[in-house]
């Protein structure tokens, strides 16, 4: 639940939105989606009940068919005339000759044979297949030969048990019934014959379907045993694939969808197949559903859409302010209009718009007051300027400075010719030009000078090391910066430590600029303090405690510089780091 609601406060006004609005319309949709296909389900599932009970017709009055064929062929084994005549097969000698007997025998069989075929109207065929015999009787154009035994492995040799149904061809409209013929005449129990009966399945399909309203809408129809395909009138691009899992399912073809159901429940352990075209039986439904469907699409698009506008049009204006205080903050105080496709024509009045407003107008009278403020500070710092250049005459100065300088040299006191040399640089540089930023160069020049004199008074207890590389010599910094920084080491370092203090200087490059370092090894700033300074210096107010050399320092370094630049000041553990960060 944390991570969710971290996850939500993390997101913008536009996500939220989005979060919001979007998902509620997909899940009403897909409510009304979900309570559709239930109903459409309901509706298919009582569709499918009747074609599988019609199928289940079907395959009872076929199945019933069989079953009255296999009682015929039963009869025919156990007929004491076939039975006679497949035992004088047996006892008749090798010349192939046959007597008045064996002739009146065969008539009899034959006799027999077509008394069973009246018993069943869709029966083609009888066929008796002994050693060297073969009693027929069918139509004239005889279907199948002994070969047929051969076409389905038909053993023989194999013990007396029910009818073999079979079509060793396919596609076939028949099916052929085989049960081998055991000697019962002698009592020897041995298969001495083959018994075929060849039924019209077609015929008996065709008949059930026209004398059965139930099942007048099936229109093809396929049995399977195991994975053979027993019979089909099913065409061949129909798609049908043996699914030994399913009850029914959908086939599309190229110029139709058949609803397919299966049927399993066979006491010949077949499989029943039989296609019914989709328009015939679900048709209607289908199209309802597809319209429903497309038409809470087609809403939920639109719901979408309007929203998706809505949320822009909100997060857009939000987009906007948010940068303007951006750039406002950067300083960037020039008035600015909205520009927005509903605000370019002031048609629109909404709350955003008046915030917007309202904030640009607070804009504007905030670059008033602040140019008049730098107007007036303008005015003061040129007043307090005129006031020092009043009181001291830089030319005098230089002059006066010049003559001490002369007269140390007169007298071989180099050490004050060159502190009166160094000081009077420093003072000219002070008051020359108005140029800020400076080179790093001319920083280090002027530094070194201070630092002489500065090794004159403390000799021996100030160490100062300066390591700046020629390739960095014209990178700009605040004017003075450096000599501030470091009499700031001097003053709060080498007054409070009784070794010698050593101050370092260097420059390096670093990712989008490069900084300057001072450091020192002195006792460091306590922690209050320094706690202080960075809370001061992170909201942009003056740097407290360590006056005010280096809060000028950082304003200078913030107006002159771009965002980013900044003046830092921390303890290292054995001395305090002051770093100058210029971005470039």
């Amino acid at each position: 639940m944390k991570f969710l609601k971290d996850y939500w406060n993390r997101q913008g006004l536009w996500e939220k939105f989005f979060l919001i609005i979007i998902p509620s319309s997909l899940l009403s949709s897909l409510l009304i989606l979900i309570f559709a296909y239930v109903v459409f389900g309901v509706y298919e599932r009582k569709m499918y009940q009747l074609a599988r009970q019609n199928l289940s017709l079907v395959v009872g009055k076929i199945e019933t068919e069989l079953m009255e064929v296999g009682a015929i062929g039963t009869d025919l084994i156990i007929n004491d005339d076939i039975q006679r005549a497949l035992a004088k097969e047996q006892t008749q000698e090798g010349d192939g000759q046959q007597n008045m007997d064996s002739i009146r025998v065969d008539r009899q069989v034959y006799k027999v044979l077509q008394q069973a075929m009246f018993r069943d109207g869709y029966m083609s065929s009888i066929s008796i297949f002994a050693e060297d015999t073969w009693y027929y009787v069918g139509n004239a154009n005889r279907s199948y030969d002994r070969t047929l035994l051969e076409k389905v492995n038909f053993d023989l040799t194999m013990e007396p048990s029910q009818m073999i149904w079979c079509a060793p061809d396919y596609p076939s409209s028949h099916l052929y019934g085989i049960q081998p013929v055991i000697d019962i005449y002698y009592g020897t129990f041995r298969t001495v014959a083959v018994l075929v009966l060849e039924y019209d399945l077609e015929g008996c399909l065709n008949s059930i379907r026209q004398h059965s309203e139930n099942t007048s809408f099936m229109q093809e129809f396929a049995i399977y045993n195991g994975e053979d395909m027993i019979y089909s009138d099913i065409r061949p691009n129909s798609g049908l694939e043996w699914e030994k899992d399913q009850d029914y399912k959908i086939i599309s073809t190229e110029d139709r969808t058949y609803f397919a159901s299966y049927l399993n429940e066979s006491s010949y352990g077949w499989k029943y197949v039989f296609l019914v075209n989709y328009d015939d039986l679900l048709g209607a439904m289908r199209f309802l559903k597809y319209l429903f469907c497309g038409v809470a699409i087609v809403v939920t698009g639109i719901s979408v859409l309007f929203c998706r506008r809505l949320t822009r049009t909100i997060t857009d204006r939000f987009a906007w302010l948010l940068d303007r205080m951006k750039r406002v903050r950067q300083g960037s105080f020039r008035v600015e209009g909205m520009v927005s496709p509903d605000t370019k024509n002031n048609s629109s009045r909404d709350e955003i718009d008046l915030l917007c407003q309202r904030f640009e107008d607070m804009v504007g009278a905030l670059d008033e007051l602040i140019q008049e403020n730098y107007v007036k500070q303008m005015l003061i710092q040129e007043n307090r300027l005129k006031e020092l250049q009043s009181q001291i005459n830089p030319h005098f100065l230089f002059n006066t400075l010049q003559t001490v300088n002369w007269k140390a040299k007169a007298n071989s006191q180099k050490e004050i010719s060159e502190i009166v040399e160094s000081l009077g640089k420093l003072l000219r540089y002070t008051l020359e030009g108005d140029e800020d930023p400076v080179s790093l160069k001319k920083e280090i020049e002027i530094l070194k000078r201070y630092i002489l004199i500065q090794q004159v008074r403390y000799e021996e207890r100030l160490i100062m090391h300066i390591d700046v590389p020629e390739s960095m010599d014209e990178k700009r910094l605040p004017k003075l910066s450096l000599q501030n920084i470091v009499e700031n080491s001097i003053k709060y370092a080498l007054e409070n430590m009784l070794e010698p203090c050593v101050i370092r200087v260097w420059a390096e490059p670093v990712p989008e600029g490069y900084r300057i370092c001072v450091e020192d090894n002195g006792p460091g700033i306590k922690e209050e303090v320094l706690s202080r300074m960075s809370g001061e210096a992170q909201e942009g107010h003056s740097i407290a405690g360590l006056g005010i050399g280096l809060d000028n320092i950082q304003g200078r370094v913030r107006i002159l510089f771009p965002e980013g630049s900044c003046l830092k000041i921390g303890n290292t553990g054995h001395g305090t780091l002051t770093q100058i960060i210029i971005r470039e």
